[in-house]
């Protein structure tokens, strides 16, 4: 029996030990930086660590210096007062009113283990050492210029780094200035505003913003240098930088408006010989240009027709030329969209010819690329072209039976006419021509295209099938029975229409 009491005791010794294991608790001391007119709660048992879920105790308190009590307001629940779970015992709200330096010691007299039923003597001390600072003033940069767009964080310097800042911020217009709870601004419109930082005690401060426009940083032209002729005209265009800029127009002006004169489009005009400069400026005031240096030379060009045709036929695209010089030789490359290519004959020659000159300068021609030809003309014996302003050129064009209607680009290009200078000969390089080529429906029988169904539809037909080609002829348009071929049937058939047949 004695073993056994024995027995129960040690057992009962060391499941006390266990439960006590982790209670024992030793002096502290904490320090605090608190701040005027901010209530803090001060917290004995989570000072000393106890585990409060399993206690109850009791405490008194000592302050220090004596007249500390002057600095703060300190309020104390009420003893039994449940302020965390499971728990019994006296919190501390201090709420400081006057900077400085005091010192609390709160002392544990009991803890209860309700479980066992037992007191628990430590008095162990906890000693808070209170430093009270305040927050009197905030200083934010006075002024600030952004550009929208453009974002910025406040960091603000307040009196006692130590305070508690409880920060707030506010923009007074904020579709100038906008400013999120941690003083990041986003510039997003022109004008001023006010953004206003307060701490929690209603100390202020503020700072003006002024947003001003995205300035341009560089105009870049789509030339910067070109020869024109005479009543050529140019339209230049101007790209700026950044992307962002707030204002992008650009006034557009000419250095002698004798030689060549630009509109408020950027679309220049040859007037007469010489060399000037047109220049783009910026309209934001940043001062930004960009200049295109122009050539005016004698008015010596190429021109070139609008054409009409309709899917599966040909024509002929007529090349003119205008000139005061006499020209000793051009070329130029020719520019073909989709769907329209030079014929060929059966030995994949293009089909080109001279006009009034043909007895006097060859054409040579190939095929670049595709959509792209080449024609190099040029007199073996030495002769110039007079004077003109008529064809001087014709080449010869087809489309395919798959083209939709619409209008289509021509275009003559890299044109280079020779003249001579005295002794030497110069070249010379107009501007590129372009004419524009409409594919329109087919109308059966009015293979000419000329809008009107005539005899000479049927002549052309026959002159078509006796193989001698038209210079113009939409064999859609001839082929009235849509067997695929041209015969004196289709002829007929133009006939019985003109008939009313």
């Amino acid at each position: 029996m004695k073993k056994a009491i024995v027995l129960l005791l040690f057992v009962y010794i060391h499941t006390l030990a266990y439960a006590l294991e982790g209670w024992e608790v030793s002096d502290k001391t904490i320090n605090i930086t608190a701040t005027v007119g901010r209530s803090f709660v001060i917290d004995p048992a989570e000072g000393l660590g106890l585990p409060a879920s399993r206690i109850e105790f009791e405490s008194s308190k000592t302050v220090t210096p004596t007249d500390a009590n002057g600095s703060v307001v300190i309020t104390t629940n009420t003893v039994g007062c449940t302020v965390r779970s499971g728990c019994h015992y006296n919190v501390y709200t201090i709420t400081p009113t006057q900077t400085g330096t005091f010192t609390m010691a709160l002392k544990m007299l009991y803890c209860y283990h309700p479980s066992l039923g037992m007191t628990y003597n430590s008095h162990a001390t906890v000693t808070y050492i209170v430093k009270i600072v305040d927050l009197t003033n905030i200083s934010l940069p006075q002024s600030i210029d952004l550009y929208v767009g453009d974002e910025y964080t406040f960091n603000p310097i307040i009196s006692s780094p130590e305070a508690y800042a409880g920060l707030t911020w506010q923009s007074a217009d904020p579709s100038v200035v906008t400013v999120d709870e941690e003083g990041n601004v986003k510039a997003v419109g022109l004008g001023t505003t006010t953004i206003t930082c307060s701490a929690f005690n209603g100390v202020t401060s503020q700072s003006q913003i002024t947003v001003k426009p995205t300035l341009v940083s560089g105009i870049t032209l789509n030339q910067s240098e070109c020869t024109m002729a005479i009543e050529d005209n140019l339209l230049l265009t101007a790209s700026v930088a950044p992307e962002n800029a707030t204002d992008k127009s650009v006034s557009w002006s000419s250095s002698n408006e004798d030689i060549a004169v630009v509109d408020e489009n950027g679309l220049v005009t040859a007037v007469s010989t010489g060399t000037c400069t047109i220049k783009a400026t910026a309209n934001d005031g940043s001062g930004k240009t960009s200049s295109c240096k122009i050539m005016v030379m004698r008015n010596d060009r190429l021109t070139l027709k609008d054409m009409a045709l309709c899917a599966g036929g040909y024509d002929v695209l007529h090349v003119g030329l205008k000139n005061e010089d006499n020209i000793y030789g051009f070329q130029f490359d020719l520019a073909l969209p989709e769907g329209i290519s030079v014929s060929e004959d059966e030995n994949g020659k293009l089909f080109a010819s001279l006009a009034d000159c043909a007895s006097t300068h060859t054409i040579s021609a190939s095929k670049v690329s595709d959509g792209l030809y080449r024609f190099v003309v040029v007199s073996l014996s030495g002769k110039s072209i007079s004077p003109q302003d008529s064809e001087i050129m014709s080449i010869a064009v087809k489309t395919t039976d798959e083209i939709p209607n619409g209008q289509y680009d021509i275009t003559l290009k890299s044109i280079g006419l020779t003249v001579k200078n005295g002794s030497d000969f110069e070249e010379l390089h107009p501007l590129d021509k372009k004419a524009t080529l409409t594919i329109a429906p087919v109308v059966p029988g009015d293979v000419n295209g000329d809008s009107s169904i005539s005899v000479t539809d049927v002549i052309s037909i026959i002159s078509y099938v006796l193989e001698e080609r038209p210079n113009k002829f939409l064999t859609p348009a001839a082929d009235l029975n849509d067997d695929g071929n041209i015969t004196v049937t289709d002829a007929i058939s133009v006939i019985d229409k003109i008939l009313g047949k």
